[in-house]
């Protein structure tokens, strides 16, 4: 047998033995991990800071998770909210312990959120880079709260003034 032949059999066979990731590429990571877990809460009451919503919404669950070394880690979640029965105090620091007492009742809408957090741990650094949310069950695009539906008014009335703009040119 040759040498190369040999080599290509002892490739062959170590090949599963290596990691598949790339330095510096993406991860898979634990859902349920704490790490992970700490910056899905961060980025929902984050969100819950700068939304116009009359109410919380609250981590159901972390779907899927993967992380990058960065300068720090930066994590990609999808997960699962639901709006809550706790109505905005925008007066008052509403904080996690907060968001733990609250409920969310059963009829009400559940989202899916695409998430990239980016964290530096040693700084106490944590932003939040992108949050989508779609509402499930509806036939929505990321950064929607629901979809529009066909023959809304305001689709009407936007798809007649093209038409009249067309018209006078």
């Amino acid at each position: 047998m040759s040498l190369v032949a040999l080599l290509a059999i002892f490739v062959s066979t170590q090949l599963p033995l290596v990691q598949l990731t790339m330095t510096g590429g993406w991860s898979p990571a634990d859902p349920k991990e704490e790490g992970v877990q700490r910056v899905a809460e961060f980025a929902v009451m984050d969100n819950n800071k700068r939304s116009n919503s009359m109410n919380h919404d609250k981590l159901i669950e972390v779907v899927t998770a993967s992380r990058q070394v960065v300068s720090g880690i930066k994590y990609r979640l999808q997960i699962k909210i639901g709006q809550t029965n706790c109505r905005k105090n925008h007066g008052s620091e509403f904080t996690s312990e907060h968001l733990a007492a609250c409920e969310v009742p059963e009829n009400n809408p559940r989202k899916t959120c695409d998430v990239e957090i980016w964290e530096q741990k040693w700084k106490s650094f944590v932003q939040v880079l992108k949050y989508d949310c779609r509402v499930d069950g509806a036939n929505s695009s990321p950064g929607d709260s629901g979809s529009v539906p066909s023959g809304a008014p305001d689709v009407i009335q936007l798809d007649s003034m093209r038409q009249s703009k067309n018209n006078w040119n």
